[in-house]
C-alpha cells in the first residue's frame, strides 16, 4: 500500500491526497494539500436501503468502485491547462436485487487558504442541465502563498442538473444531516459570508437514483481550482492556456463537464498504453511510472501572455515549474533535468515551453555572468532573473540547460530554440570549456563536488558541438580529448569514482544516462560494463530495503531520480531491475508518510525532501521516443487548439503524429487515472472510532459508518498492471455498460444560467456552451484517432525508405 492516494493532482496549488500510511484509518480521514499540513474537506456517501454509508468501499449490499480522475491531455494545451478534476462513481447490486440508491458529496472552504480565519464568500450558479458552486477568499492575495497554499484561488463544484438533483450552501452540520435525514438538500443558498472555519461553508449535491440494481452511467462531479493570473513573470501577468478558448471561467467548467465520456475513453487509452509499455520493462517499473505521472504534470502551470492590444499572444506559450516539497524556486534547473524524461515522453514540444522563459531571461545577459543561472528566483509564482547565480553551481546549471536543449531538439525534431538562443547556448558551452575536464570548486545540486559533475560539463561541450553541427557552425573545443582527460583521473580500479583519484569514494554516476540517450557515445561499452560490474557489488554491499545510496559521501540517502537515470544507464536488465526495485520498494510503501518523494533514507524510508515534486518524472527514463534530426520549428502559434484531439494541426499534434513516432501516441503519460475498489468482509456497517483532525460523521444521525476491509489481490482480470496504490486493492479495468433506468447524465445545454446576485471577487459570467464542449464530438475524437495512426504509418514508411538515421557526432 502507498502512503498516500491522489485524489486532485492537476497544479502546485491544486494538489490533494489521502493518507494511508501505517497507523491512519483513511476511511476516517479527511483529503489533504500535498504537504499532509492542511485538510482540504472532500466528502462522498452513499445510501443504501436507508443506511447512510461513508463512500470509498463497499456499501451494504452493493460494490462500489469511486475513481478520481485528474486527466493528462498530450494532444491539447487548453486541456492539459484546465485545473480540474473528475470524480465518479459506479455502483452495482451485490445480490442482484435492486436497492434504494441516495448519493452525496461537498467540499468546504478550506481549499481555499491554509488560514482558517479567513473570509470566504460563495455562490451557486444554476441552469436547467448544470449547477456550479463557487467559492473564493473575500479578500484574495494575488501572487501569494502561505504553507505552500495559494491566497488567490476560486473553488469550483459542479454538478449536472437533473431528475433527483438537490444542493445546499451552509454549515457541514446542517447540510450533511438534512441529506442523511431526508435523502435530498432543499436547494437552498446560505448568503451569510464567514471565516472558512466559522460553521465549516459546505457546498453540497445530492442525487437521488430511485431504486436501481446498478449505476451503469457512471455519476459525475467536477472539482476545480482556478487563479488569474497565475504567473508573475518579470513585470508580465501570465495566465492559463485555457483562456485563449474560454471568456470566463464558467464556460471552461461547462466544457469540461460535458466532455467527461470522451476524457475518460482518452484517459483509460493513455493509461492503457503507458502500462503495457511500461510492463515492457518490468511490473514494478509500470508502477512507479503510474505514480510519478501525476506528480511530473502538476508541477507546472501553462501560461499564454496577451499582446499590445489585450488579445491573447498565442505563440509566446511558457511553462513554470514549482520547486514542490523543497522550496518556492521557479523553474529551477536542476528538477527540470530529473523531470525532463516525462515531458519528452508525453509531448516533447511541451518541454520546450519550460525551457522557453529561462532562456529569454538570459539572452539579455541581465544576470551580467556567463553561465546558467539555476531557476528564476525563490517565490513561485512570480519568476524574476535570479541577479547573482551562485558560481558553485555554475557548470551543474550550464551543463542541464545545454543538455536539455539538445534533448528537446533532437527528440521534437524543433530546433528553434537552438536557432534562437545560439549565441546564449554558446556563451555558456565556452563557460565549461574554460572550467576543464576535472572542475574543482564546483558542486552538483545536492552539493557534492565529484566527478559526476565533471562528466555533466563534458556532455554539455558536447551538445553545443552537436549544436554548431546542426546549423553549420564552427567551434573551439573538443569534448573527446576532454573525455580522455576525464577518465584518466576519474577512473580507479576499473570503475568510476566519486571523489577524483578516491578509490574509497563511490556513487551513482547517473550523467551517464544523458551519454545514453543523446547518443554522444563519450564512454565507451568498456567501461559502461565495468561500472555495471561496480554497481553490483555495491548493491550486494551496500543496499538497503529502499535502495542504495547516491552517493559514498551521503551514504543513509537515497534518490529516486539518479537511481532511475542510473538504471536507465546500464545494459544489464537485472541490474536494471535491480536499481528499480529500491525505487519501487518506496513508492509503495505506507511505512511512513509523505507523498512519492525524491530523497528518503535507505533503510527506514522516511522522507528527506522531495514530496511531490515534478522531478519524478525521471520515471519516465525508459518510455520517451528515440532520437530525431532537429529542423527548423515548429509552429508554435497555433499548438493544441483546445479541441479536445478533434484537431491537431499544431506542432504538437505534428511531433506526437509524424515526427517522433511510436511511444510518443502509443506511450503518453498515463491521465492520473486510477480505479480502485474496496470491499466488506462483512456486509454489516461497523462503528467507527474516529482519529481525524475533523469528526466527519454527520452530527445528530444514528446512521453508522462503514468500515472499510482489506482485500486480497493485485490485478484485474484483464491483466492491466495496477496503479500502485494499495496491494488491498486491484485495478479495475473500464467496461462501458448500459445506461441506469432512472438517472440520465445530459451534457449542459445552451440554457442561459442564472448569475446570483452575490459572487466572488473574480466577477466572471457563466453561459452553458454546446455539447462539443472542449472536445468534441465522439466521431471527431475517432476521426482524429484514425488520422495520426495513418500518418504514423506514413512516416514509418518514409523513413524505411530514406534509411533515416539519427543526427552526426561531431567534435571540431
Amino acid at each position: 500500500m502507498a502512503c498516500t492516494i491522489p485524489l486532485a493532482v492537476r497544479t502546485p496549488y491544486f494538489n490533494s491526497y489521502l493518507r494511508t500510511e501505517t497507523g491512519r484509518n483513511h476511511t476516517n480521514d479527511w483529503p489533504q494539500f500535498w504537504n499532509l499540513g492542511h485538510v482540504v474537506a472532500w466528502d462522498a456517501w452513499i445510501m443504501v436501503d436507508g443506511v447512510n454509508l461513508q463512500l470509498f468501499g463497499g456499501a451494504g449490499a452493493m460494490d462500489v468502485t469511486v475513481t478520481f480522475l485528474s486527466p493528462i491531455e498530450p494532444e491539447d494545451l487548453v486541456l492539459q491547462s484546465l485545473p480540474f478534476t473528475y470524480l465518479y462513481i459506479d455502483a452495482k447490486s451485490r445480490d442482484g436485487s435492486q436497492h434504494s440508491i441516495q448519493l452525496y458529496s461537498d467540499v468546504t472552504g478550506e481549499w481555499l487558504s491554509n488560514d482558517l480565519d479567513s473570509q470566504c464568500e460563495w455562490a451557486t450558479i444554476k441552469s436547467s442541465s448544470l449547477l456550479i458552486h463557487r467559492a473564493a477568499l473575500s479578500k484574495p492575495s494575488s501572487m501569494k502563498e502561505v504553507s505552500d497554499i495559494a491566497e488567490d484561488t476560486t473553488l469550483y463544484y459542479a454538478f449536472p442538473n437533473g431528475k433527483g438533483v438537490t444542493y445546499r450552501t451552509g454549515d457541514a452540520n446542517v447540510s450533511r444531516p438534512q441529506w442523511a435525514k431526508n435523502k435530498a438538500l432543499e436547494n437552498s443558498e446560505d448568503t451569510n459570508f464567514r471565516a472558512i472555519s466559522n460553521a465549516y461553508p459546505t457546498f453540497s449535491f445530492a442525487l437521488d437514483l430511485g431504486t436501481i440494481s446498478s449505476t451503469s452511467e457512471s455519476v459525475m462531479w467536477a472539482l476545480g481550482l482556478t487563479r488569474d493570473p497565475s504567473i508573475k513573470y518579470t513585470a508580465q501577468d501570465r495566465h492559463a492556456y485555457y483562456w485563449t478558448k474560454y471568456s470566463n471561467v464558467g464556460d471552461a467548467v461547462t466544457a469540461f463537464v460535458s466532455d467527461f465520456d470522451n476524457a475518460r475513453d482518452r484517459a483509460v487509452a493513455l493509461d492503457n498504453k503507458l502500462m503495457s509499455a511500461a510492463k515492457d520493462i518490468s511490473d514494478e517499473y509500470a508502477i512507479v511510472v503510474s505514480v510519478a505521472a501525476r506528480q511530473a504534470m502538476a508541477g507546472v502551470e501553462i501560461t499564454v501572455s496577451k499582446d499590445s492590444d489585450g488579445n491573447w499572444n498565442q505563440s509566446d506559450i511558457m511553462s513554470f515549474m514549482k520547486d514542490l516539497g523543497v522550496s518556492q524556486r521557479v523553474n529551477p534547473v536542476d528538477v527540470m533535468y530529473a523531470a525532463f524524461p516525462a515531458f519528452l515522453t508525453i509531448n516533447a514540444t511541451w518541454a520546450g515551453y519550460l525551457l522557453e522563459p529561462l532562456l529569454r531571461l538570459q539572452r539579455e545577459n541581465i544576470t551580467k555572468v556567463n553561465y546558467a543561472m539555476p531557476d528564476m528566483g525563490e517565490s513561485f509564482p512570480t519568476a524574476t532573473a535570479h541577479l547573482s547565480p551562485p558560481v558553485v553551481r555554475s557548470v551543474e546549471n550550464s551543463g542541464d540547460m545545454l543538455f536539455m536543449v539538445w534533448a528537446h531538439a533532437t527528440i521534437s525534431g524543433d530546433a528553434s530554440l537552438i536557432k534562437s538562443y545560439y549565441s546564449l547556448l554558446k556563451m555558456w558551452a565556452d563557460y565549461l570549456i574554460s572550467t576543464k575536464a576535472t572542475p574543482s570548486g564546483f558542486t552538483d545540486a545536492d552539493g557534492i563536488d565529484n566527478a559526476n559533475l565533471g562528466l555533466k560539463g563534458i556532455i554539455g561541450i558536447k551538445c553545443m558541438a552537436q549544436f554548431a553541427d546542426a546549423l553549420g557552425k564552427s567551434m573551439i573545443g573538443n569534448a573527446t580529448s576532454y573525455i580522455n582527460e576525464w577518465i584518466s583521473s576519474a577512473v580507479v580500479d576499473g570503475h568510476i569514482v566519486s571523489g577524483y583519484g578516491d578509490s574509497s569514494s563511490w556513487g551513482l554516476i547517473y550523467n551517464l544516462y544523458a551519454d545514453r540517450i543523446l547518443g554522444t557515445n563519450l564512454i565507451n561499452e568498456s567501461l559502461y560494463s565495468a561500472q555495471d560490474s561496480f554497481y553490483d557489488s555495491k548493491l550486494a554491499s551496500d543496499g538497503r530495503a529502499y535502495g542504495i545510496a547516491y552517493d559514498s559521501s551521503i551514504s543513509n540517502n537515497a534518490k529516486s531520480t539518479w537511481t532511475m537515470f542510473a538504471a536507465g544507464a546500464t545494459s544489464d536488465p537485472p541490474l536494471r531491475d535491480d536499481l528499480i526495485s529500491g525505487v519501487f520498494a518506496k513508492a509503495s510503501s505506507n511505512a511512513t508518510a509523505g507523498v512519492f518523494p525524491t530523497t528518503y533514507d535507505i533503510a527506514k524510508g522516511t522522507i528527506i525532501e522531495g514530496a511531490a515534486s515534478p522531478a519524478q518524472g525521471a520515471m519516465f527514463r525508459y518510455l520517451h521516443s528515440e532520437r530525431q534530426t532537429p529542423t527548423g520549428g515548429s509552429d508554435s502559434s497555433n499548438p493544441a487548439d483546445g479541441s479536445g484531439g478533434s484537431s491537431s494541426s499544431s506542432s504538437a499534434g505534428a511531433i506526437a503524429g509524424g515526427v517522433v513516432g511510436g511511444l510518443v501516441i502509443l506511450g503518453l503519460a498515463a491521465a492520473g487515472v486510477f480505479f480502485y475498489r474496496r470491499r466488506r468482509r462483512t456486509s454489516e456497517p461497523k462503528k467507527q472510532h474516529f482519529t481525524s483532525s475533523r469528526d466527519n460523521s454527520f452530527p445528530g444521525s444514528d446512521t453508522q459508518l462503514l468500515a472499510l476491509p482489506t482485500v486480497s489481490g493485485t490485478s484485474s482480470s484483464s491483466g492491466r498492471v495496477p496503479l500502485a496504490y494499495e496491494p488491498q486493492h486491484h485495478v479495475e479495468p473500464f467496461e462501458p455498460s448500459a445506461i441506469p433506468p432512472n438517472y440520465k447524465r445530459s451534457a449542459p445545454s445552451a440554457s442561459t444560467m442564472q448569475n446570483p446576485t452575490s459572487s466572488p471577487t473574480d466577477g466572471i459570467s457563466v453561459s452553458s456552451p454546446s455539447q462539443s464542449g472542449s472536445a468534441g464530438s465522439g466521431s471527431d475524437s475517432e476521426r482524429l484517432r484514425n488520422e495520426m495512426e495513418s500518418l504514423r504509418r506514413e512516416m514509418n514508411q518514409i523513413r524505411e525508405q530514406t534509411m533515416y538515421v539519427p543526427p552526426p557526432e561531431y567534435d571540431p
